[in-house]
């Protein structure tokens, strides 16, 4: 495994700009980076994904399908040997990493704005007054720099991607959270639907979109007041010679660490490329043939017939906000004897590209005490000029239910056979006269490609 990471921090590939739309894996460093360290550390994210996730696939044709795109944010400050490097760069991180969470602040913004960092600081970094201060004192003078161009940036290489037809998926590591999160915030709010970012060893509270993270038990951001907690054991800490207890911390917190699995027996590997796949395969680019697909506007661009409901008034949504359901009354509410249909008519033009898939997400949950079938979900196709039947291609029942309202698993349908002809897309839900279950629905995407 040495040898092979010694590999790819040599390895320097270029990925060819194409027209067609592509599939961008970005990095989004963490603090104490250098643009050149977050550049290897992207080359190696870039390499390992194409081993572990499509090796069946030459160099070429992975290069042609997929991209990487480094989102770096500066977080080192200027070495000023008057102030003192451990004054600038070391507190700084200390302040951010684990005194922006103790003081129960959700946003990088929120953390420069502050002007009383200092008692807000975590007491475990230790940091003497003066020392702390110095470093306030840099995270004020640099607060635009820092934030606001750096998160501008970010957000625009993403806007430029998406806006070019790109699937992109975020990989957020440590103090990256904080600017990842932001910039997919923002991009959100202008209507501009991206994947589900990755994060690696977050300090912040939250992964933007419900996304998945992994933090080994071992990693000191475990400690952070606030931080999502780990949820991922670790072997015993990896000792590093001369480094003592402290580097074998930082050793646990390093990306490669976690790349190469040394500290979670390869499992922390397989997850964060597993969840980055996961991301592309649900994907909703902006070109998506469906009205009101995340039910943002309620039922805008749908037609519900009997018990189904869609709006922004519950919060079991997979992506903010609103969500549909079946199996519910007028207020979304799960009930008995639940009868009801939502549909969408659209026209899948045949000059777009050769094939077109429709995607959602889908949310089970119910009462039944066993899994025998009584409540019944199906995707229907209808042609949309005749209201002829076609098929069923998705079913599922209260068997398949989850323990959670928001845990949602994705559908994938090939309609590449309707290319050129209008076709109405119904849900449909149903229940018995007991024990009730409901169908949440979220994120409904056609795309032609």
């Amino acid at each position: 495994m040495k040898k092979a990471i010694a590999f790819f921090l040599l390895l320097s590939w270029t990925t060819p700009l194409l027209a067609q739309p592509q599939r961008v894996i970005g990095y989004v460093n963490g603090v104490f980076n250098t643009e050149e360290d977050a550049q290897i550390t992207l080359n190696v994210l870039y390499g390992l994904y194409r081993i572990d996730f499509q090796g069946e696939m030459s160099r070429e044709e992975f290069e042609i399908q997929y991209r990487k795109e480094l989102f770096y944010n500066e977080t080192a400050c200027p070495d000023d040997p008057d102030a003192g490097i451990f004054t600038k760069v070391t507190c700084l991180g200390d302040l951010f990493e684990a005194g922006v969470q103790n003081g129960s602040i959700q946003t990088a913004r929120e953390f420069w704005e502050l002007e009383d960092v200092l008692v807000r600081a975590d007491p475990a970094t230790e940091l003497a007054e003066e020392v702390a201060q110095a470093a306030l004192d840099v995270v004020i003078d640099l607060s635009e720099q820092i934030i606001v161009e750096d998160t501008e940036v970010i957000r625009n290489q993403i806007q430029e991607l998406t806006d070019a037809g790109h699937e992109v998926v975020m990989v957020m590591h440590s103090q990256g959270n904080f600017f990842g999160n932001d910039a997919w915030d923002e991009l959100n709010g202008y209507g501009q639907l991206l994947t589900t970012p990755v994060s690696i060893a977050t300090p912040d509270s939250r992964v933007a979109n419900s996304g998945e993270y992994t933090t080994v038990h071992c990693d000191p951001i475990d400690s952070v007041p606030f931080a999502l907690p780990s949820n991922l054991s670790s072997i015993d800490c990896p000792w590093f010679p001369g480094t003592g207890v402290a580097g074998c911390k930082l050793m646990c917190h390093a990306v490669m660490t976690y790349l190469s699995g040394g500290v979670s027996d390869s499992l922390s590997r397989s997850l964060i490329f597993g969840y980055i796949h996961q991301g592309f395969e649900g994907a909703i680019p902006s070109e998506s043939l469906i009205e009101n697909g995340s039910f943002t506007f309620g039922t805008d661009g749908w037609t519900l017939a009997g018990d189904f409901w869609a709006g922004t008034t519950l919060s079991n949504y997979l992506s903010p906000y609103g969500y549909s359901a079946g199996g519910v009354d007028s207020n979304g509410f799960h009930k008995n004897n639940a009868s009801g249909t939502m549909e969408q008519t659209v026209f899948i033009p045949a000059n777009q590209g050769d094939v077109a898939t429709l995607r959602f997400h889908l949310n089970i949950t119910t009462d039944e005490p066993t899994s025998e079938v009584f409540d019944q979900f199906g995707v229907l196709l209808f042609n949309g000029d005749t209201g002829e039947y076609i098929s069923t291609p998705i079913f599922g029942h209260n068997g398949n239910a989850s323990s959670s309202p928001t845990d949602y698993d994705l559908f994938v349908i090939d309609m590449s056979g309707f290319l050129g002809r209008s076709i109405k897309i119904q849900f449909k839900a149903t229940s018995d006269n007991s024990y009730p279950t409901v169908f949440r629905i979220d994120d409904v995407s056609l795309i032609v490609r």
